[in-house]
């Protein structure tokens, strides 16, 4: 169940109301099974409930300055019935966000804001552990900057300094800028980046001495539009390095550990096409080549887990009427490494479909069907994969 619930006190003050709950209960096959077969069955399951609620506050003080303001909350219980045990765990997030965005003239603006995370983790169990309670608060502020001349150059610059109850104080920023030809509709972008990813309540229980994940990335490409954007092309190439990689154990995987430095560098391209009688083919294809170097073993260049080197997303869509929106997608992916030869996964497609017909100006009736072949694939080695299923749904809009 979603809903989302909005009133506009004026033409720039808007608050909404946002909420999801989801309940589900899944059947968990053997991760220990057949190489690329997840259909060893053993009794296993977890009940989940998920509950996510947020109010956003948004208005204008002055024409160049907007402010934003979201306190969100989400909450988590899990059961896991298994052969060996049963394991309960309770997550909960608490987060406070606030945002200025300010134009100062006509071409820069700044972005200044805040955020407060509270994060608490309880469980009686762990794949065998004695269970932990755990917390942690994150205070964090950030700036950004954007320069735009006429749409022809676009340089942006973003700080952030978070200070961690369990880390202490982390700084990230990233730099792009973008530079637009017009006579030939070709666009340039670059950007660099730093980043970093705290191990979860789990990876803290079953490996205390963990270190974060620290990342420095760039990219660059550049994108073509051709016979009066009929046609638009792109090629991005990527590089990233990150230290401190946390990976599960190949000997026992339900710990981790920081592995080493993982490199991940490749390509990205895209094709988008306006066909006749109001049909559109957007193409993407993702090369990716990357390789963990172990702390242990500094030159055996190892692929990371679950990671494909190749991935492609093709949609066909069309238009009838402006009543209805059609969609038949294809996706395709490579194979990939497991933390065991047994749970190495091979190349699969699945092909899917989805449908929106507009009713009338209030009603939008929603159809959508998954794996329509009836694919049988494995995502993550040991565990199988839904067939063909179907989804049905309508949006209602007060106007």
């Amino acid at each position: 169940f979603s809903s989302r619930v909005g009133y506009d006190f004026s033409q720039d003050t808007r608050w909404e109301l946002s909420t999801r709950y989801t309940k589900s209960h899944d059947e968990l096959d053997d991760v220990w099974g057949q190489e690329n077969s997840g259909n060893k069955d053993n009794g296993n399951s977890t009940t989940i409930d998920d509950f996510y609620l947020s109010t956003l506050f948004k208005t204008k003080f002055f024409d160049w300055w907007q402010f934003k303001v979201n306190p969100n909350m989400y909450f988590q219980e899990a059961f896991t019935i298994a052969t060996a045990e049963n394991d309960y765990f309770i997550n909960r997030q608490y987060t406070f966000y606030l945002e200025n965005n300010m134009k100062l003239g006509r071409h820069l603006s700044f972005l200044l804001g805040g955020e407060y995370e509270r994060q608490e983790g309880d469980s009686d169990g762990n794949f065998g552990g004695t269970g932990y309670k755990e917390f942690t608060d994150n205070k964090a502020f950030f700036i950004q900057s954007i320069y735009d001349y006429k749409n022809i150059m676009v340089v942006t610059a973003g700080l952030r300094h978070d200070i961690n109850s369990r880390f202490d104080k982390v700084d990230t920023y990233k730099i792009e800028a973008g530079h637009n030809f017009l006579k030939t509709n070709t666009k340039l972008h670059a950007a660099f980046a730093t980043g970093f990813r705290a191990p979860t309540f789990n990876d803290y229980k079953l490996t205390p001495e963990l270190l974060s994940e620290r990342t420095k990335s760039f990219e660059i490409g550049v994108k073509q539009s051709l016979m009066d954007e009929k046609i638009r092309l792109g090629v991005t190439f990527f590089n990233s390095i990150t230290h401190n990689f946390i990976q599960a154990h190949s000997v026992s995987p339900w710990t981790t550990e920081n592995f080493g430095k993982f490199h991940s560098q490749g390509i990205e391209t895209e094709l988008d096409l306006k066909l006749p009688h109001n049909f559109s083919l957007s193409m993407r294809h993702t090369w990716n080549d990357h390789y963990l170097n172990e702390k242990t073993k500094p030159t055996n260049h190892q692929p990371g887990n679950r990671r494909p080197k190749h991935k492609v997303n093709a949609n066909l869509t069309h238009n009838w009427n402006n009543k209805l929106d059609s969609l038949v997608g294809i996706f395709a992916r490579g194979s990939a490494k497991g933390w065991s030869a047994i749970n190495e996964t091979k190349g699969y497609a699945t092909v899917r479909s989805a449908f929106t017909y507009k009713y009338n100006k209030n009603i939008k009736i929603t159809l959508r069907g998954e794996n329509l072949l009836n694919k049988d694939y494995v995502e993550v080695g040991g565990f199988s994969t839904a067939g063909i299923n179907g989804y049905g749904g309508f949006v209602y809009t007060f106007n």
